[in-house]
């Protein structure tokens, strides 16, 4: 993919998903799509709850409609006109995946008995973490317009797992919590970096042929990303998340029933 120069406004106003379902994305930067469209939910989802007057149950109800209607609106479109423009828009943008997401934090915020058998059950967050870790051997053989909303379900039987006491797999601890504080900066930057060190190992003439120089390159690119993401975090990351914390508020128990 290659954009035009006013393609670039859309990625200053986080609107990537246009470029990026006209198939018009400029190609170190393509993949902000996820990110805008991560942006605009969260401008969605406070009017959304205010439309729900401060109460989940309403909330809930609304989110599982908008859902509905999400999914119909893309299995429709699938069967009209395959995959078209629109229905990328709807395939891409992914409200009814996180809301999902939503609705299931809301459930265990509620101490819902369904999300909270799957918390305790040890199994069921660990089958749904192998499930999410080795999607690539069975996502494939799910229908598109349902794919990326099966896997959110088990991306949040993942999740919820995690919450028990006890689960068989835990993935609090130092490792994936120093992965998963630079996890942004590595996957804003990874493509770019990649572009780039491809290049200059041609330019410098570098081996690129045979399996222990394969192995090479990947663990050089895999540490210059980790090393740049990081220096990201620290610099530039990490100053704003500090200012966060003067615009948050503390919402009682009380205040959303």
């Amino acid at each position: 993919m290659g954009g035009g120069g006013g393609g670039r406004w859309y990625y200053l106003w986080f609107l990537a998903n246009v470029p990026f379902v006209l198939q018009v994305g400029i190609t170190p930067i393509v993949h902000y799509w996820s990110i805008s469209v991560e942006e605009q939910f969260y401008l969605f989802w406070p009017w959304l709850a205010r439309a729900s007057r401060r109460s989940v149950g309403r909330l809930m109800k609304m989110a599982a409609v908008l859902c509905c209607v999400w999914l119909a609106c893309k299995y429709v479109l699938y069967l009209l006109g395959g995959n078209g423009a629109v229905y990328r828009f709807f395939a891409a943008t992914r409200f009814d995946c996180m809301m999902v997401g939503a609705m299931g934090a809301m459930l265990y915020f509620r101490r819902n008995a369904a999300v909270m058998r799957v918390v305790k059950s040890r199994w069921v967050g660990l089958v749904c973490l192998l499930l999410a870790t080795f999607s690539s051997l069975w996502i494939g053989y799910i229908p598109a317009p349902v794919r990326e909303q099966v896997y959110a379900v088990v991306s949040l039987g993942a999740i919820l797992g995690q919450l028990g006491t006890r689960p068989l797999v835990s993935l609090e601890n130092r490792v994936f919590d120093s992965v998963g504080k630079v996890s942004y900066g590595i996957y804003v930057v990874h493509p770019l970096l990649i572009i780039l060190l491809s290049r200059w190992y041609v330019e410098w003439g570098l081996p690129v042929v045979g399996q222990w120089n394969a192995v090479g390159i990947y663990v050089g690119v895999t540490m210059v990303v980790y090393a740049v993401a990081w220096l990201s975090y620290r610099y530039v990351e990490r100053p704003f998340l500090r200012l966060k914390d003067r615009f948050s508020v503390v919402v009682s128990r009380n205040s959303m029933r």
